[in-house]
């Protein structure tokens, strides 16, 4: 689990979002993301474009490995 705080150079858009869902569905195992929204799943970019999330907001990404944890943390922080 990897608490992160979204640094995106614009508000999550759908460039991003598919970048998350791709690298999600290329782990092992299911990503959830606990947004201010509530809880998704990261494989999803509807869900991902639906949690509405803007720079500044709080993010836990949870996945059982700490690789693909620190690759969606990369992308919520990447400047798009």
């Amino acid at each position: 689990m990897t608490t992160v705080s979204v640094t995106l150079g614009a508000d999550l858009h759908a460039r991003p979002a598919a970048a998350i869902a791709d690298r999600a569905l290329a782990g092992p195992t299911p990503v959830s993301l606990a947004t201010p929204t509530g809880t998704i799943d990261a494989a999803s970019v509807l869900a991902l474009m639906a949690a509405d999330l803007h720079a500044g907001d709080d993010v836990t990404i949870t996945a059982a490995d700490p690789v693909l944890c620190d690759d969606i943390a990369a992308l919520l922080r990447s400047p798009s």
